[in-house]
């Protein structure tokens, strides 16, 4: 039996091969090798058509044969592979995906929301905003933006991190500690206005409910990178609570203006869920 190997991913429509008048339903499969058995080729074809961007199938044995220039199919076995989604359990669809529990989600926001929004009005004023003894206060290091010594506070913070990068156990990985000295020190002013605007949006934006989800993956991420900079204090607290309102992105932002944004945007894999109501037929009457 001589073997030969076909085309690198040679591809061919499965709706030209035909038995008689029935076309079989069009779909792409890849041939890799040929092999010549007695006066038929066999067309060998892949068992993974993923690539290709069309649903797999399975193939235990699945050849096409040429005769006198007509194809015939003789596929055996052709199976769709199994569905691998693993449905979500009730309480999970009860907590990140029933209205009926966002309630919960939005006293979760507001907390988050408060503690982002305090903070960055502090950077941008230089004053306290926390609701207690020390509203309007100033604050220690003052303004980090539009002051005249624009990321001065970062420095600060910066130089702060950098100490805690030495000894046997440092709180701070060397590696964020060259993130820190080599690139954003060098650049303190601009990281200043990134930090200072990107938490007051966030706060924003999980106080009122606009693209909740959003707002809260970009809190852990600043959350995250605050952890890596050795500052604990309430970093772990609102962090955790953020993560919680990205899984809850459906409903979390029910009672606010996610309620009507999210329809009308949509997602990537559905579109916009905003539909027009197809007017009802009129009922003739004699």
């Amino acid at each position: 039996m001589k073997r030969f190997s076909a085309c690198d991913m040679a591809v061919i429509p499965l709706s030209l091969a035909v038995t008689g008048e029935r076309v079989l339903p069009d779909m792409l499969i890849t041939v890799r090798e040929v092999t010549t058995e007695g006066a038929d080729p066999l067309v060998l074809v892949s068992k993974d058509c993923s690539s290709l961007g069309y649903h797999p199938f399975s193939f235990n044995r699945a050849y096409i044969s040429f005769q006198g220039g007509n194809i015939m199919q003789m596929l055996k076995t052709l199976q769709p592979r199994a569905s691998t989604q693993i449905a979500e359990p009730p309480v999970a669809r009860f907590l990140f995906a029933d209205t009926r529990i966002a309630w919960l989600w939005i006293i979760v926001r507001l907390y988050v929301g408060y503690e982002w929004l305090t903070a960055g009005l502090e950077k941008l004023t230089g004053r306290s905003f926390t609701l207690d003894a020390s509203f309007g206060q100033a604050v220690k290091g003052g303004a980090w933006v539009f002051s005249g010594h624009d990321g001065a506070g970062l420095k600060g913070f910066i130089a702060g991190a950098l100490a805690q990068a030495g000894g046997p156990h440092p709180a701070v990985q060397g590696w964020y500690a060259a993130f820190l000295q080599h690139f954003v020190l060098p650049n303190a002013a601009i990281f200043s206005y990134i930090v200072t605007f990107g938490e007051v949006c966030i706060g924003l934006g999980l106080i009122f409910g606009v693209l909740t989800g959003i707002a809260a993956f970009f809190g852990v991420f600043m959350n995250l990178n605050f952890l890596l900079a050795g500052a604990v204090s309430i970093n772990p607290i609102i962090g955790t609570l953020a993560l919680f309102l990205v899984l809850s992105w459906r409903i979390a932002g029910y009672y606010g203006v996610d309620r009507y944004l999210l329809p009308l945007l949509g997602t990537p894999w559905t579109g916009s869920l905003a539909k027009k109501q197809a007017p009802l037929p009129k009922v003739a009457t004699s």
